[in-house]
C-alpha cells in the first residue's frame, strides 16, 4: 500500500572529520548527547524510521497536521534543541581534550521533502521503500553551503512547502535546486536555521504561571503535545472550542501564525481581540486578550501549557487581568472583577477547554484523528 507523507532527515555535518580529529570516548559521548537531543523530538505525529549514524530518518503519514506550519515548526525545535545542547556542551565542559575543541565544528542539516512511499515489515523494523525516498536522501548531497553561505539549514523541496501551504513564507528564504543522475532537478528552498535559533534566543518570554493567575483550568488529552498544539491554534478548530462566531486572523507573517498574529473572535454582540505575544511550539502559547463590557475595556493574558504526560497531555491554563488595569482603576473595578468578570472569565475558561476535550474524544471516536494520533508504530492498522 502506497503512503503520502512528509520524508525527514537531521543530519549532523563535520561529524566524519570530528571523529577522526578528536578522541573516540569523549567524541562518542557528545555526539550520543546531540543525537539524542534529535531523537528526543521525534514524536507523533513525525515517526522515527531509523538513526544513520551521524543522521535521523523519520516521516509522517498525510493528513498529520490540521496546519501544514506546525510541521516546520517542529523541524526549527529539533534545531533549537540541537544548537542548545551544542552549545550547553561547550559552556559546560573544561576539557581540554580534541573532541571538546572541536564541538564547534559540528552543526545540524535537515532535508525535508513530502512525497509517496511504501512501508516494508522487515521482522521488527519498517523500511521505507520508493523514489521519494532515494531521493530525499540525495537531497542530503547538495551545493548549498558553496552556493548559499548557509551552513545549519533546512533545505525543503518545493513539493513539501506546497504539502504546507506555504509558498508565502517560503519566498523569504533562498530559492536553490539540485540535479541528480536519474532523478533530475529538484527544486526547492533553503531556510537558515542559525537564524532561527538567534531569533527564538533573543525573543521576550512572556508567560503567566500559577503564582500569577486568578483563573487556572487544566485537562487531560490522550494525544501528545504536538497534536494539541495544532489543535488550539488553528483558526477555525479553535473558533469551535472557543464558541466563537468567527476565526478571522489578522497580523500572519507572510501567511504564518506567529507572535504578533491575532484573533477576532465574534461572541454575540461582543468582539474579543486575542493577540498572541510568547510563541513556544508544542510548550505554551501567551495571549493578550481585550473587549469592552460595562464602559471599560477589560485586557488580559493568559498561558495556555502543553505538558507530556504517560496518558498523552496536560493543559494548563492560566490567566489573569492585566496589573496595569488594577493598578490604574479605582476599587469599584476590583469588585467589578471580583463580583462580575471574574465568574464569566472562570465559566469560559473552563466551558471552552471542557468542550475542546469532548471534541478531540469525537474526532478519535469517528477515525478523523487516525493518522494525527498515530503513534510510533510503523505500519497504522
Amino acid at each position: 500500500m502506497a503512503h503520502k507523507g512528509y520524508l525527514i532527515v537531521a543530519d549532523i555535518t563535520g561529524y566524519t572529520a570530528y571523529l577522526s580529529t578528536s578522541e573516540l570516548d569523549h567524541a562518542q559521548e557528545i555526539l550520543e548527547s546531540l543525537i539524542n537531543t534529535i531523537l528526543k523530538r521525534i514524536h507523533p505525529p513525525m515517526i522515527l524510521s531509523r538513526t544513520e549514524g551521524d543522521a535521523v530518518f523519520a516521516y509522517t503519514l498525510d493528513d498529520s497536521f490540521l496546519q501544514g506550519q506546525t510541521m516546520l515548526e517542529a523541524l526549527e525545535q529539533i534545531y533549537c534543541s540541537f544548537a542548545t545542547e551544542l552549545e550547553q556542551n561547550r559552556i559546560n565542559t573544561t576539557c581540554d581534550c580534541q573532541a571538546c575543541r572541536n564541538m564547534p565544528n559540528l552543526d545540524l542539516k535537515l532535508v525535508i521533502h513530502f512525497g509517496e512511499f511504501g512501508l516494508q515489515k522487515l521482522g521488527n523494523h519498517t523500511e521505507l521503500i520508493g523514489s521519494d525516498v532515494n531521493l530525499t536522501h540525495r537531497l542530503l548531497k547538495n551545493h548549498v553551503i558553496e552556493q548559499t553561505g548557509i551552513a545549519a539549514y533546512a533545505f525543503i523541496s518545493e513539493a513539501a512547502i506546497r504539502a504546507m501551504g506555504l509558498e508565502e513564507y517560503a519566498a523569504q528564504m533562498v530559492r536553490h535546486a539540485e540535479t541528480y543522475d536519474h532523478l533530475g532537478t529538484v527544486h526547492g528552498y533553503v531556510y537558515d536555521l542559525k537564524g532561527v535559533y538567534e531569533r527564538d534566543r533573543q525573543k521576550r518570554r512572556l508567560t503567566i504561571g500559577p503564582e500569577q493567575a486568578d483563573i487556572t483550568h487544566s485537562i487531560t488529552l490522550p494525544i501528545p503535545p504536538a497534536l494539541v498544539w495544532d489543535y488550539i491554534n488553528e483558526p477555525e478548530f479553535r473558533s469551535r472550542f472557543r464558541f466563537s462566531e468567527s476565526s478571522q486572523v489578522s497580523g500572519r507573517q507572510k501567511g504564518r501564525m506567529a507572535e504578533g498574529a491575532t484573533y477576532h473572535c465574534v461572541h454575540g454582540d461582543l468582539l474579543f481581540y486575542e493577540k498572541i505575544v510568547d510563541w513556544q511550539p508544542f510548550e505554551y502559547v501567551t495571549i493578550e486578550g481585550s473587549h469592552r463590557t460595562s464602559g471599560m475595556d477589560v485586557v488580559y493574558y493568559f498561558t495556555i501549557y502543553l505538558e507530556p504526560i504517560e496518558e498523552g497531555t496536560r493543559l494548563t491554563v492560566h490567566l489573569t487581568p492585566t496589573r496595569a488595569r488594577r493598578a490604574a482603576f479605582a476599587p469599584l473595578a476590583a469588585l467589578l472583577w471580583r463580583t462580575r468578570l471574574r465568574p464569566n472569565f472562570q465559566h469560559s475558561v473552563s466551558g471552552s477547554y471542557d468542550y475542546l476535550q469532548k471534541l478531540i474524544a469525537e474526532e478519535q471516536n469517528s477515525g478523523r484523528l487516525k493518522m494525527r494520533a498515530i503513534a510510533a508504530q510503523a505500519v497504522p492498522a
